[in-house]
């Protein structure tokens, strides 16, 4: 028997359906970013192509574009399950099979890659593993749409905390899963079959789906027309905050910045410059740095409980920018396997707090009638932000050395930091909806 979720508590049932779709989340991700990179990195890819082929994340910088179809529609195929679950279940199905796709795309070893380069072939392998992994970045962006609007629109005022930490529990849930098979997997099973046993872990959260309820609130008052859908998120924010919206905007773009600029080169930077094994890496800083952020994301969570979501933001966003150091301590140690650990156990344990207090901020902020637009056009502007910012990445490496780039991670985390006086009690002040 379902546990329904209502406008004012937070059920058990809904709280394990959002770490479920974290991991639903997580996955996708996980394969068309550092899966991909190790992938390119194992078979010896130039540094500014990996860094290039950070550009296959742009949907999830665009997705807010179209986010309005998901509010205003139900999906064809499942639209007896709800306007969440609907479209849930369709796009759990379209990022499985985009995964198996990928997994047969790209050259297995550095020997094939010789192979292709010798006939004229290489180039146009690359174009189609892009091509690949850019659909499936579409379709993993169009997920994240929906699995943030279901925990946007399920989770209580009071359980914000909760929710957004055991989001982030289950996405961390994917790093181990996604993250670390495919640097401890390839060298015993090929990059393939890898990728292939990944894609079949979205079943999970394809049946916690079917098994949870349709978010109450996600019925109230939806946009009536595909008009009213693309315009009410964003009048709904300048009604509430003015002229604040825009340091709102700018604060989503910068903030989580010293954690998504380097995501494209730290995978080059271990693996080519201090030269650990894929074993080395998966152990250490796919798995137990999940690990370490799942405690991170934990803590975050009840400390939010005691101490806000503004205070939090303040604090969790210093020590993000701060905890970027370990890996200017790991560059000048070298292959240091004590080192390591302690700069991934910095990194993710910061990470999972950040996390879990920008995912509750931004839940704080939604309208439940357009949750899928407004956390879409949020989390697009995060990761679009991201995505251009890690794209000359190689380049700044080329440039600076790897000491001054992982300099530059740190101190792009200022912006965010200096606007919180303007934004951080920004989602206190929700008003309640009004008739479309």
């Amino acid at each position: 028997m379902r546990a329904k979720s209502s406008q004012g508590i937070t059920t058990n049932a809904t709280l394990t359906a959002v770490a479920a779709l974290g991991l639903a989340s997580g996955v996708p991700y996980l394969l068309v970013n550092d899966a991909i990179s190790a992938w390119l990195a194992d078979i010896k890819i130039d540094i500014k192509t990996i860094g290039l082929f950070s550009l296959i994340t742009l949907p999830y910088g665009m997705k807010f574009l179209w986010a309005p179809l998901l509010d205003a529609l139900r999906s064809p195929f499942a639209s007896a399950l709800g306007r969440r679950r609907g479209w849930l279940v369709f796009l759990l199905l379209s990022c499985g099979l985009c995964a198996l796709t990928l997994s047969a795309a790209l050259p297995a070893t550095s020997m094939a890659v010789e192979t292709l380069s010798n006939n004229g072939t290489l180039q146009s392998t690359l174009l189609w593993a892009s091509i690949v992994a850019l659909l499936l970045a579409v379709a993993s962006a169009t997920l994240d749409i929906v699995v943030d609007a279901f925990r946007a629109d399920s989770v209580d005022e009071k359980s914000l905390g909760r929710g957004a930490s055991l989001y982030v529990v289950g996405w961390r849930g994917a790093v181990v899963i996604a993250g670390a098979a495919v640097l401890l997997l390839p060298d015993r099973i090929g990059w393939a079959a890898s990728y292939a046993l990944v894609a079949f872990v979205l079943v999970m959260p394809l049946i916690a789906t079917l098994f949870a309820s349709e978010p109450m609130r996600s019925a109230t008052r939806p946009p009536q027309t595909i008009r009213a859908s693309v315009s009410l998120p964003f009048t709904n924010l300048w009604e509430r905050f003015g002229w604040r919206t825009i340091a709102l905007v700018i604060f989503v773009l910068v903030y989580r910045l010293p954690d998504l600029f380097p995501s494209r080169m730290v995978m080059p930077f271990l693996m080519n410059e201090v030269h650990f094994t894929k074993d080395e890496i998966g152990l250490l800083r796919q798995f137990g740095g999940a690990v370490v952020t799942i405690i991170g994301a934990l803590m975050g969570g009840a400390l939010i409980g005691r101490l806000g979501v503004a205070r939090c933001l303040l604090l969790f966003g210093v020590l993000q920018a701060a905890s970027n150091a370990g890996y200017l301590w790991l560059h000048s140690a070298g292959h240091n396997i004590e080192v390591f650990i302690a700069a991934v156990a910095i990194e993710n344990f910061c990470n999972g707090l950040v996390a879990s207090v920008f995912v509750a901020y931004l839940m704080s902020l939604c309208d439940s009638r357009v949750s899928a637009t407004q956390y879409a056009l949020f989390t697009g502007l995060m990761f679009g932000a991201a995505s251009l910012a890690a794209s000359p990445g190689g380049f700044v490496v080329e440039s600076l050395g790897w000491n001054g780039f992982f300099w530059v991670s740190i101190a792009i985390g200022l912006p965010g930091i200096l606007l919180l006086p303007i934004v951080a009690k920004m989602g206190e002040s929700k008003s309640p909806p009004r008739p479309s």
